[in-house]
């Protein structure tokens, strides 16, 4: 019988350690004891990412800050509920106008919860992100579109609004006429006002 090499015999000896070993013309006699089943090598760590000095790493953290939610939910209850509410329950009535914010909220949670649930399951922390990542870069161009118009669109009603209000509160004053032209209130707002936060 050949001798075994350990290094040849695999991990399976690796839990042996051999104290003698006697060769005779029938056989080999080999005087081990055991210490336990090593196993495998571990891994070896991962390694680790490179340190770049004096540049500032991006926050992975994702979400909003408390100040942008503050102004989206004051966008959301001030903006556009406000100004059509009040129509909606002059149209409707009372007890239509309370049916349909109910309906209205009802379709708005469950809306809701299913973006965030999905949100969730792709970990996206915008909802151009989520449809990037679920529906394809395409749609999501698409989406970004839609949401610059309507940001368009939302910008352009509450100027003609903030300019209904300047030109009747510069009537009252008793300003000059051109102080109380709309056109010239828009122009102003427009180009001192909004074109400045939109900047940024």
């Amino acid at each position: 019988m050949e001798p075994r090499d350990d290094a040849e015999a695999g991990p399976a000896l690796a839990a042996f350690t051999e104290h003698e070993r006697r060769e005779t013309g029938k056989a080999v006699f080999v005087y081990t004891s055991y210490h336990g089943d090593v196993g495998p090598p571990p891994p070896p760590p991962p390694p680790l990412p490179p340190v770049r000095v004096g540049v500032d790493e991006p926050d992975d953290s994702g979400g909003s800050s408390a100040l942008s939610s503050v102004f989206v939910m004051a966008n959301s209850t001030v903006g556009a509920g406000v100004l059509s509410l009040p129509f909606a329950f002059q149209a409707t009535g009372l007890l239509g106008g309370i049916l349909l914010c109910f309906v209205v909220g009802t379709a708005e949670a469950l809306t809701l919860y299913v973006l965030a649930k999905f949100a969730e399951r792709y970990e996206a922390t915008t909802y151009v992100e989520l449809v990037r990542r679920a529906l394809g870069r395409k749609l999501a161009a698409v989406l970004s579109g839609v949401l610059v118009v309507a940001m368009f669109g939302a910008c352009l009603a509450y100027m003609i609004i903030l300019a209904d209000n300047f030109s009747s509160l510069a009537s009252a004053a008793g300003l000059p006429a051109w102080a109380t032209d709309r056109h010239h209130i828009i122009a102003v707002l427009g180009t001192f006002v909004m074109l400045p936060m939109c900047l940024p």
